[in-house]
């Protein structure tokens, strides 16, 4: 799948530098047996706290988010081409359509979905869904009993539905599933 290695598994790892508080990130592949590394992409100062995860699209690039970096400093979507190492950010959030996104899965219909903490129209945080092209809409924005503060990324079932959980908001003020 990456580079011809037969079973990976792909991490973000960050080292936070003082005074200044830069973010040094990079993507890696390695084995299951974790004898094989490889640097993919050296983030740089092009994009900060990469959180999430990646996820292979059927594109065959990985797709994942920052949680605060982007246009509006609310997080960003981003793709990486493991063939090449180059980078993209594919779509900025802009705290209406959300804040601090936590990752990303891959739809049944090929867009990315994913969760943001904040943001939306009581900055209790969204649902998102973008598309490889950098269109970006909100699925759902939380409001309090239907949840707030979504952390987490979602999970997609046989039939194309999305689960997450929201770290407060329901009947009680408490973690509340949804989809």
């Amino acid at each position: 799948m990456l580079k011809g290695v037969p079973c990976h598994m792909t991490k973000a790892n960050q080292r936070f530098l003082t005074p200044i508080f830069a973010v040094i990130a990079f993507c890696i592949s390695c084995t299951a047996q974790g004898d094989t590394f490889e640097k993919l992409y050296d983030f740089e100062r092009g994009i900060i706290h990469p959180s999430g995860g990646l996820v292979e699209h059927p594109n065959g690039k990985l797709y994942g988010v920052s949680a605060d970096d982007g246009t509006f400093d609310a997080g960003s979507t981003f793709e990486i081409e493991p063939a090449t190492g180059i980078w993209r950010r594919v779509a900025s959030l802009d705290r209406t359509n959300g804040r601090g996104p936590t990752g990303v899965v891959v739809g049944l219909d090929n867009n990315l979905y994913g969760s943001a903490s904040g943001g939306g129209s009581l900055d209790l945080g969204v649902v998102f869904k973008v598309t490889t092209e950098g269109v970006l809409s909100t699925v759902v924005s939380f409001e309090g009993k239907n949840g707030g503060n979504p952390y987490g990324t979602l999970t997609q079932d046989a039939e194309g539905n999305l689960f997450g959980t929201t770290s407060n908001g329901g009947e009680f003020n408490a973690p509340h599933p949804h989809l």
